[in-house]
């Protein structure tokens, strides 16, 4: 069991599982696993600057190739999220 840290969820930016899953162009992500909340969608950490600003914040998305290192950052960080495999996350539009 993975001790609890800080609750982060005040630092997250949403998008939708459909709006991921719609082709566009630009970055993507393939067979990740991906911090989801049950009603917001696709978890992005949000922090200030850096290559994928939307306007003063870059939205990282929070997702891996491992199940288990998503499922320890939900357990330890994000409280009410899960994990889900998505097959391709299309990242052209980042949430704000």
């Amino acid at each position: 069991m993975t001790e609890p840290r800080e609750d982060r969820t005040s630092t997250l930016a949403y998008m939708q599982i459909h709006d991921l899953e719609r082709p566009r162009d630009g970055e993507c992500r393939v067979n990740r696993w991906w911090v989801v909340h049950p009603e917001k969608g696709a978890a992005f950490f949000a922090k200030p600057g850096g290559d994928r600003s939307v306007g003063p914040v870059e939205a990282v998305p929070q997702c891996n190739v491992s199940m288990l290192f998503i499922d320890e950052l939900c357990e330890s960080m994000y409280p009410g999220h899960y994990s889900q495999r998505i097959d391709v996350a299309y990242l052209g539009n980042l949430p704000t």
